[in-house]
């Protein structure tokens, strides 16, 4: 198999180009799936012997193809079921729409055949322009067998993701070029596992992107602890463990809790030393004295931090709700009906399927940054105060 190497993209976009990779990359809300792709087309184009350009045209395309999708409405993008015939129109606009959002710009040219035309299908059947056999362009045609290979090994809610054996046998039906389907099924799994532990991600460190720095990511250095009630302890585990991916340094019971420890105690601390916490809301949690005591912690927090000079405060916001069901709807009083009429609360009720819970994800990474140097000398100041208290 021939080596994996980088794309070299420091000479052909401009830092606010690399950042609109880094948009269309949230765009897509399905982790990993355009650092994934890009590695894969720079597998499957060496194996294909494609010149440094058409690899550059599938590098961009890999993170574009999706971008039109910022104008599809949300209600249509994530609806869990079947799309109606007058929805499945609006959604395939997508694919025009990208077009003309990349066609001004010189560096996305090579790209722009793979984000009009990569759900065309073999046979005519596709859309938008009904293109067939060799009228669909070289690159779009490289870039659907990938596209669908990613997608069918990927874990749905109606769906587990297929083995790779599966996803190659499932792909004969998929309206693709037979040709490249089978110069990619001649690949063996283990050089496509080694493409993706060494091609750089977009979205990874700063020298990830040869030469191109991107700017600080707003998730660095943030804490947060999640409270939530002992049944809903699966949905607590998946974020604590993706926003930790993130760089968002998160306070987690289970997981952080130091053996013979005096719980409450540790836990009082935790959220003192801690910029938010997160609050898992349930049918169960609600109804938990343990989940109320940690956000009277939190909000007596924040009446603490109202009190203090200016400079020390910080982000006076210490409490971020988030629900799993619709039961913090139905409390007519106590604490729980206090954070329904004054917070605005997250949801997370489709946390199973992974592309709502991408959304929502994002959203509530979006309202747990903060990156000012004021909020920093005040995380440092509420340290030391905490290690003094509980010296």
């Amino acid at each position: 198999m021939p080596e994996v190497k980088p794309i070299h993209i420091a000479k052909r976009l401009t830092q606010a180009q690399v950042d609109m990779l880094r948009f269309a990359a949230h765009i897509a809300y399905t982790k990993d799936h355009c650092d994934t792709l890009a590695a894969l087309t720079a597998l499957f184009g060496r194996v294909l012997k494609l010149s440094e350009d058409q690899l550059f045209g599938l590098y961009c395309g890999s993170y574009l193809h999706d971008v039109g999708k910022v104008a599809i409405p949300e209600t249509i993008w994530f609806k869990p079921g079947r799309l109606s015939p007058e929805e499945f129109a609006i959604m395939k606009t997508h694919t025009t729409i990208g077009y003309e959002i990349c066609r001004p710009i010189d560096a996305f040219a090579l790209a722009l055949p793979i984000i009009r035309h990569h759900h065309e299908k073999w046979d005519g059947s596709g859309y938008p322009d009904g293109l067939k056999r060799e009228d669909i362009p070289f690159l779009a045609r490289i870039f659907q067998v990938l596209d669908l290979y990613d997608a069918v090994r990927t874990d749905q809610s109606y769906r587990r993701a297929a083995t790779h054996y599966e996803a190659i046998g499932a792909m004969t039906d998929g309206g693709l070029d037979p040709r490249l389907l089978l110069a990619f099924a001649r690949i063996p799994l283990s050089a496509h596992d080694r493409a993706k532990s060494v091609f750089p991600r977009i979205s990874g460190s700063p020298d990830a992107i040869d030469g191109v720095s991107p700017p600080p990511l707003r998730t660095e250095f943030y804490s947060c602890f999640i409270s939530h009630s002992s049944r809903d302890a699966a949905i607590a585990k998946k974020i604590s463990a993706d926003l930790r991916k993130r760089g968002i340094k998160c306070w987690y019971a289970p997981e952080d809790l130091k053996t013979g420890a005096p719980l409450r105690g540790e836990i009082d601390k935790s959220i003192r030393l801690h910029d938010r916490l997160l609050v898992i809301l349930s049918e169960s949690s609600v109804a938990s004295p343990w989940v109320e005591a940690e956000v009277e912690a939190a909000l007596e927090e924040e009446r603490r931090r109202s009190t203090v000079q200016e400079e020390l405060r910080g982000n006076p916001i210490v409490l971020f709700p988030v629900r799993i069901d619709n039961s913090i709807f139905t409390v007519d009083n106590g604490w729980a009906a206090a954070i329904r009429r004054t917070r605005n609360i997250g949801d997370f009720c489709s946390w199973r399927e992974s592309q709502s819970y991408q959304v929502a994800l994002e959203r509530l990474i979006g309202d747990l940054a903060v990156s000012d140097q004021v909020d920093a000398k005040a995380r440092a100041a509420r340290r030391k105060a905490a290690a003094g208290l509980t010296a």
